[in-house]
């Protein structure tokens, strides 16, 4: 009798959605802070100061402005994949938005208690 492996739960596919979503597992880097900072210099060709990460509000003024019908707002999805927002990929990497976005309140639930945000919602990454 062959085994049939149990289908993954929702958040490991969430997860392992973020190798796609970079272009590949070898996009992923440590989360570590130092790891993390070293990525960054060697990826920016040397870039070192990259500031304080504060709230500005730009969430809010997405969904206000997203409120006009004559204004077109940048959805979640198409900001973490710019390139494929207009082409054949869109749908994937529409996809792939939802997947990734919504690991993160896998990883921090208190993150969605901020004010509602994802991948479909007009906003940006990072808010």
């Amino acid at each position: 009798m062959a085994w049939d492996p149990p289908e993954p739960p929702g958040w490991l596919v969430r997860l392992n959605a973020h190798a796609d979503a970079v272009g590949g597992a070898e996009h992923l880097v440590s989360l570590d802070e130092e790891g993390l900072l070293q990525e960054a210099i060697r990826s920016t060709d040397g870039l070192d100061d990259f500031g304080a990460r504060t709230s500005t509000g730009t969430s809010i003024l997405h969904e206000l402005l997203a409120l006009d019908p004559d204004s077109r707002v940048p959805l979640t999805w198409e900001l973490l994949h710019p390139g494929e927002a207009l082409g054949p990929e869109a749908e994937r990497a529409r996809l792939l938005g939802h997947q990734v976005h919504a690991s993160w309140a896998d990883l921090q639930p208190a993150y969605e208690t901020m004010h509602h945000t994802s991948a479909g919602t007009a906003g940006n990454v990072g808010c």
